[in-house]
């Protein structure tokens, strides 16, 4: 999915309990990237995963 795509698509809301260890992770990768927020990070690391998903298919 591209991200008009992504920003077309309907938003639902959506509460996840993370580990503490996988919030570092994904705070670090946030720093690292240059992200505003927490969810951008963690939206980025998705579509990266999906994309790797697709390359083995």
């Amino acid at each position: 999915m591209s991200e008009k795509e992504d920003k077309k698509a309907e938003v639902v809301p959506l509460h996840i309990k993370y580990p503490e260890t996988l919030i570092k992770k994904i705070d670090a990768y946030k720093l690292e990237n240059h992200h505003v927020s927490r969810t951008s990070a963690i939206f980025e690391l998705i579509r990266i995963g999906l994309g790797e998903l697709e390359k083995k298919k």
